[in-house]
């Protein structure tokens, strides 16, 4: 299941932010750095904002005549993310990222010049700009050619092309498990690894041992040791939660909003013991369970019966005639971080996923999940 993280962030009034930098903080998080590293993501913009107010376009330039790497790679940035420059310009991202990975490129970066950590950040950054191609060419959605540049391969056009759509993944796979090989392990490279696995699942092949991608020994070697990881996570996770089940999920019917830590979700007040005491996102949510739990909000031994126990599938059961829009919730203030609350939901060509935000107040997260569950 994949885990997707709603964040909004607030930048002091004295910050630049230039046209697509969102852009370009995105991909430079998930290509310059290894997984376990990542900066976080408001430093990472006003340093971003920074670099870009000492560092204008025009003045990268010479860098490329110079053999300058460092400068080489941020030019190769501006132009993929489209920050700084006239317009997004993929090809000629590539063109200039190959001067640091390609010695028989028609104009290298000295190889005495190209450190092991340079190389791999070239490498993660071409990871990601072909798995973007690969995405373009499946979906039909064209990439202009720079007419000034020479084209090893066919760019996507608005035609999906899956055979074109393969050999870019391909491509973007080599490029992540060289990335890998010089000791970068960034969130590019995992994720391309993750998704020919699950093109792999989806048809019923096994492509990490297939004659095509079996030979990523570096790639697949990362992808293990982050899959061992994250199983090791999900344990101790699960472990956490048995201890007290209800303290992670809303005990209201139909909520289905979790929290990471029992800090996210208020608990009742009342008398029952704390072992069966159940949680709640919000105070709506409480009310609306009251009827409910008011027979049990006492000690086990004033107890007729056995209450029952925390809900298990917090998704709504929708009627599939009804085709009634609901309205949104109101939208919280723009400087809103509550706790970390979560929802999972299932959408259509993904299967199940958990949105998780601290932006996002709990009315607003099963709105999105019912949208999501009534189409």
């Amino acid at each position: 299941m994949r885990t997707l993280t709603q964040f909004t962030l607030e930048m002091p009034d004295d910050v630049p932010f230039y046209e697509n930098e969102d852009v370009l903080v995105r991909v430079r998080h998930s290509t310059l750095y290894d997984y376990r590293h990542t900066p976080d993501l408001q430093d990472h913009f006003m340093q971003c904002s920074d670099h870009l107010s000492r560092n204008p376009f025009v003045s990268l330039l010479p860098g490329m005549d110079e053999g300058d790497g460092e400068k080489v790679l941020d030019i190769g940035l501006r132009y993929y993310s489209g920050c700084s420059v006239r317009q997004v310009n993929i090809h000629r991202a590539i063109y200039v990222w190959e001067m640091i990975t390609d010695v028989e490129h028609d104009t290298p970066v000295p190889s005495s010049r190209v450190s092991p950590s340079l190389l791999a950040r070239a490498y993660s950054c071409l990871t990601h700009a072909y798995f973007e191609l690969h995405r373009a060419a499946y979906n039909g959605e064209a990439v202009e050619r720079d007419p000034t540049l020479p084209l090893d391969h066919p760019l996507p056009t608005r035609t999906p092309n899956p055979t074109l759509a393969n050999d870019l993944l391909y491509v973007a796979a080599l490029y992540a498990d060289a990335a890998v090989q010089e000791g970068l392990v960034s969130p590019i490279t995992l994720y391309t690894a993750s998704w020919i696995l699950d093109v792999g699942k989806r048809d019923g092949i096994d492509l990490k041992r297939s004659a095509r991608y079996g030979g990523l020994t570096y790639l697949w070697r990362a992808e293990e040791a982050r899959t061992r990881e994250y199983q090791a996570e999900q344990k101790k996770k699960a472990a956490k939660v048995a201890k007290a089940p209800n303290a992670y999920i809303c005990a209201a019917p139909g909520c289905g909003i979790a929290g990471n830590e029992k800090k996210a979700l208020m608990k009742c007040g009342g008398r029952c013991p704390m072992a069966r005491k159940p949680h709640y996102c919000s105070k709506e949510c409480q009310k609306k369970d009251w009827k409910a739990h008011k027979a049990y909000c006492k000690p086990d031994d004033e107890l007729s019966e056995r209450p029952p126990g925390p809900p298990v599938d917090g998704a709504p059961k929708l009627n599939a005639e009804d085709n009634t829009i609901p309205l949104p919730p109101p939208l919280p203030d723009a400087n809103y971080q509550g706790p970390a609350h979560a929802i999972e939901m299932d959408i259509p060509g993904e299967g199940r996923v958990r949105l998780e935000s601290r932006n996002l107040t709990p009315a607003v997260l099963r709105w999105m999940r019912d949208m999501v569950t009534a189409q």
